[in-house]
């Protein structure tokens, strides 16, 4: 009965709710959407924490990478891994303490860390693997924070001996592709020096790793800066470190950033002016780098982000009250918010984002917000003996449909952010192919939203689509799905909401299903030649990529595809195609204004697969 009162509250206000018109549309260029989803810490408890093994559980909601650090777990961390005090037990003399010679294997304490480390990677997660330390350890606190002046030759060397130990443990072609240097800056809490020694520290250490291992991706380290709020002394830091690497040509591969607030807007601006700052656009046209390109290419990892535990307004900062924390890292606010972020993080480039974190260490999903001895964490899951998942976790499964029902290429929504100012949408959108899309949405108030959806324009109704979804709020999991059959879709307050579309066969674009097998169709017009109010020659090609089904990663979503044309004599005159898609039915022009008449071949290439056709150009 709950239910079904639920659905007619829902269906009672369509008509009194103001509608908001969302328009969907195909970008001209694909984008497919990347499968990360990722976490801080795990799969295994916390150091001597109660909670189990979270392999299955992160398994199922569709975690598929794990980034290594965890400040009350400090096994895979570098003062516990390289430390010249000895083991690691009561009558620690300094810790960390890195003064003696690295190249001496009895200052490397492995055992534990390598059990961890084979829980990672044993169990088929990615690993983004972080060389760096915590600001303090729950189990050992810090003395001090980084090597000191005499310990950096010691580090950097140390860091270079952890990293070939675990790239290469157990397994000869390696472990990982992404190295993390560092946890986070600017921040003195990781750093216990002046900000120039650690800007050449950083720079010395990604200089040597980047020299010894050239096959890795390697980045960080983890910027906390509000970029959207120049001038500001924070963002003036980062931009010497950056100014730094320029300058000595130490150019990262990605670069990470981290996100502690609430303003989901905010959010959404930081990153934009993050890639206003590496391009060198204003307010940020000073800087040195500005017209180079020099980090045009690096990409952009949130290798930590988090809802934070206060506020802030005209008046300063506020901590959040029990309820507010339990509402935002218990209950389905907390599934609607980070998703909402998740969504904004996606929606501008940051495929990889890491959530803080796996699991929290002792609390329990029984004991009251308002209990004096309650401590309110951000895991997915609850540390009791059977890790019960939070909203959050749900929240992550649902998304999860996106990959595993191969819904990854991209759709454009206009006016996005405006939507999650004024409305507070925030929606990311992808199909799986022409016949099929769906949208992910959060809803982060209280209040119920009505929407119409629009796909180029064109309304998208019952008559014209099956609609169905799930949805995450106080009341549902996401267990189940729910068919919508009006004009007006109803998005509930505090809520995260999944909806798949389906065009209904019309006899114009027809079937809902992928390409069984691969296919090369033979190029129309052919023989081609100038034509048709043109004077350049032209002709179409069009290929299938088929469904792939039953994989685990986002580069099985996809596949690397080739279309290169050639002449009689096997030379290269035009490469057509040259990047990753997604299974689909493809079409592409090929102008051949400069070529001679003559027979020449177009070639297929995707993984094994390989065919060749025939055409013939008449001037």
């Amino acid at each position: 009965m709950r239910r079904i009162i639920f659905f007619f509250s829902l269906l009672s206000i369509v008509t009194s709710a103001q509608t908001i018109s969302v328009n969907i549309t195909r970008p001209a260029k694909d984008s497919l959407m990347e499968y990360v989803e990722g976490v801080i810490s795990g799969p295994l408890p916390q150091f001597n924490a109660k909670g189990p093994d979270l392999t299955e559980h992160l398994k199922n909601i569709g975690v598929n990478w794990i980034r290594n650090n965890n400040y009350s777990d400090d096994r895979l961390d570098m003062e516990r891994m390289f430390n010249c005090s000895g083991p690691l037990y009561p009558g620690l003399r300094q810790y960390p303490n890195w003064e003696c010679d690295p190249t001496d294997s009895s200052n490397y304490y492995f055992e534990e860390s390598d059990s961890l480390f084979n829980a990672i990677v044993g169990n088929g997660f990615n690993l983004m693997f972080r060389v760096g330390g915590e600001m303090h350890c729950a189990i050992r606190d810090h003395d001090y924070q980084g090597p000191r002046n005499n310990e950096r030759a010691n580090y950097i060397e140390a860091a270079k001996r952890v990293v070939r130990h675990y790239l290469y443990f157990n397994n000869p072609r390696g472990n990982f592709t992404y190295l993390d240097i560092w946890t986070e800056a600017p921040n003195p809490e990781f750093w216990s020096w002046d900000t120039a020694s650690f800007n050449n520290f950083w720079k010395d250490l990604f200089l040597a790793l980047k020299n010894e291992f050239p096959q890795l991706k390697i980045g960080g380290p983890g910027l906390l800066v509000k970029f959207d709020e120049y001038p500001d002394r924070l963002v003036n830091k980062a931009i010497t470190f950056l100014t730094t690497l320029y300058e000595n040509n130490a150019k990262p591969d990605w670069l990470g950033i981290h996100t502690i607030r609430n303003d989901i807007a905010g959010v959404y601006n930081n990153v934009v002016s993050f890639r206003k700052l590496l391009r060198g656009e204003a307010p940020f046209d000073f800087v040195p780098w500005k017209g180079s390109g020099f980090f045009d290419n690096t990409e952009i990892i949130c290798d930590a982000y988090i809802i934070a535990r206060f506020y802030e307004d005209e008046d300063g900062m506020h901590d959040l009250t029990n309820k507010q924390l339990d509402e935002l890292y218990n209950r389905a606010k907390g599934a609607a918010w980070q998703t909402a972020l998740w969504i904004v993080l996606k929606s501008n480039g940051v495929e990889k984002n890491f959530w803080y974190r796996s699991g929290d260490r002792d609390s329990d999903p029984n004991t009251p917000y308002d209990d004096p001895s309650v401590e309110f964490v951000s895991g997915l899951f609850f540390g009791d003996s059977v890790g019960t998942p939070k909203k959050m976790a749900y929240g992550f499964r649902l998304r999860a449909n996106l990959y595993r029902k191969h819904f990854i290429r991209y759709l454009n929504i206009e006016n996005m952010f405006e939507h999650g100012q004024t409305d507070s949408l925030w929606m990311l959108s992808t199909e799986k192919d022409s016949n099929n899309f769906a949208v992910l949405i959060s809803n982060v108030s209280l209040e119920n939203k009505s929407v119409v959806f629009k796909l180029n324009g064109t309304n998208v109704f019952p008559s014209n689509y099956t609609m169905r979804y799930k949805i995450v709020n106080d009341d549902e999991n996401g267990d189940t799905w729910h068919e919508w059959n009006n004009n007006n879709f109803i998005v509930p307050g505090i809520s995260v909401v999944l909806l798949e579309f389906s065009r209904r066969p019309n006899g114009v674009e027809n079937g809902n299903s992928l390409p069984e097998t691969f296919k090369l169709y033979q190029n129309y017009p052919n023989p081609f030649s100038a034509g048709g109010g043109t004077s350049t020659p032209a002709t179409t090609i069009k290929y299938s990529i088929p469904n792939l089904t039953n994989v685990g990663t986002a580069r099985e979503l996809s596949l690397q595809i080739r279309l290169t044309v050639y002449d009689i004599l096997g030379r290269k005159v035009a490469m057509l195609v040259n990047e990753r898609q997604a299974p689909g039915d493809y079409s592409v022009q090929f102008n051949a204004k400069d070529l001679p008449s003559g027979i020449y071949f177009y070639t297929l290439r995707a993984g094994n697969f390989s065919q060749t056709k025939k055409m013939i150009l008449i001037r």
